[in-house]
């Protein structure tokens, strides 16, 4: 990718992003909003079947808070461990190519 993205006028370095661009508009379909407007467009039509199910807002909130709470948890961990992984890598003599190969596959 980075030869592609030379070859295009770019810096070598963004051609990762140009692949993860690529890949989104190709893999990313059918588009979530389009998906989101048929799933209110059916609860408009045919109402709450069922009132304790799934979209019962004081039913899940215990579960969300829970849900939130580790979601952020991970989020920080993770951050914290991809922060210092390039310099753990540099100081055992691993180059910029393995180092972006780790955190791309990250």
């Amino acid at each position: 990718m980075g030869e592609f993205a030379v070859s295009i006028g770019v810096p070598a370095l963004t051609g990762p992003f140009i692949l993860s661009v690529l890949v989104l508009f190709i893999m990313l379909r059918p588009d979530p909003l389009e998906i989101a407007k048929m799933i209110e467009v059916h609860k408009q039509e045919y109402g709450h079947r069922n009132k304790a199910g799934f979209f019962n807002k004081a039913h899940n909130k215990r579960g969300l808070t829970v849900d939130e709470t580790m979601m952020v948890l991970t989020q920080i961990e993770m951050v914290a461990i991809m922060s210092m992984t390039p310099i753990h890598m540099k100081q055992h003599s691993y180059g910029l190519s393995e180092v972006g190969l780790v955190l791309g596959f990250h």
